[in-house]
């Protein structure tokens, strides 16, 4: 059954961001990660972590909480495969913060909520309450506030909305940021020329998915219409949709407890976009050599690409055997698959100098 609060997330939530997470101009500042330092992609820096002893990981947030192996969709010598981060595996129970909701009390319910089951999505949406311009994003995204199950329904759209603005925040004119975890950023060189997302619906792959819903949230318009359109924008914004699918996912598995009969679409969202990045690198590796040439020398966009993938499979994975948190999972699954699209990971990681 397909969750009428599942489809405004879709239809609703996300459309803001198609037409409002166009590239901004606010200052820039990071916390750990890869960034460019210079506008040369050979200045890129490698993605690295620092541990309070000085010594550093690829990605590994160490907690009390528990982790599990890696997917066999990464490689576990490579970027994807060596991130981690800490894991909320049981669900702490929310019978009491839902027995004292109250409306008024709403941005307090949402940040404890988040505290309990998703902390880095409280790290995300308090970042983005204290950093981001326009507004509470609180308050722009959690729908209906009558009743704290109705609440929490909405998370993942304020997770996936408020991190959106964080970046935004966090980004300029020349630099894109991704916010992954509280201790790590990728700070990448936008590329000036890359070409629209939308036009990969010219490729082949397109017609394999007729129905695909988010194609007209995504990749719509038309780049020589002189019009702009959520497709007009290019790798930079496409890859932080897939950032923010990652944390939709989290949300909602972090509350798998919460959505009662309701079936939604959960894992569909990350696995669009997966199936879009593998398709935006092989048009740009055929089609753009400029543009490959400069996305795939990034030490920056690399490991954003590989890091952004591995944390897709690790939600993926805990999320596989849980129906209620996809609708047309299992299709879309069959084409990220694609042994030809999986390949444009393998070539980033053959850039990366992985074994």
């Amino acid at each position: 059954m397909r969750n009428t609060s599942s489809m405004w997330l879709v239809a609703v939530g996300l459309g803001w961001c198609a037409a409002a997470c166009s590239p901004d101009t606010t200052g820039a500042t990071g916390v750990t990660g890869a960034t460019d330092a210079a506008p040369s992609d050979a200045a890129d820096t490698a993605q690295v972590t620092t541990a309070p002893d000085g010594t550093t990981t690829a990605g590994t947030e160490t907690s009390a909480e528990t982790t599990v192996p890696p997917s066999t969709l990464v490689d576990p010598h490579c970027i994807d495969g060596l991130y981690d981060e800490a894991v909320q595996a049981d669900t702490p129970d929310l019978a009491a913060l839902e027995a004292s909701y109250t409306a008024a009390g709403v941005r307090t319910f949402v940040d404890q909520v988040l505290g309990l089951r998703y902390p880095l999505g409280q790290h995300l949406v308090q970042q983005a309450v204290a950093k981001a311009a326009g507004g509470n994003c609180i308050d722009m995204f959690v729908g209906d506030t009558s009743r704290a199950d109705r609440v929490l329904m909405s998370l993942s759209t304020i997770v996936h909305e408020c991190a959106h603005m964080l970046d935004n925040a966090l980004s300029s004119f020349n630099k894109r940021t991704y916010r992954i975890r509280a201790d790590l950023d990728f700070q990448c060189t936008r590329q000036a020329d890359a070409p629209a997302r939308s036009l990969i619906n010219e490729d082949a792959y397109s017609a394999l998915k007729p129905d695909d819903s988010y194609k007209d949230v995504y990749l719509d318009g038309d780049p020589n219409d002189n019009t702009f359109d959520s497709g007009d924008q290019g790798y930079d914004m496409l890859l932080e949709e897939a950032v923010q699918y990652v944390n939709s996912l989290a949300t909602d598995w972090t509350l798998r407890d919460s959505h009662g009969p309701w079936t939604i679409t959960a894992k569909d969202g990350i696995l669009t976009l997966l199936w879009y990045l593998e398709r935006y690198l092989r048009m740009t590796r055929l089609e753009y050599p400029e543009t490959y040439a400069a996305l795939t020398s990034s030490t920056c966009w690399r490991q954003a690409t590989l890091t952004v993938w591995g944390r897709a499979w690790m939600y993926l994975d805990r999320a596989e055997d849980d129906r209620t948190l996809g609708i047309d999972d299992q299709e879309i699954r069959a084409l990220v698959l694609d042994p030809d699209l999986l390949g444009e990971i393998q070539r980033l990681r053959d850039a990366e100098g992985c074994d």
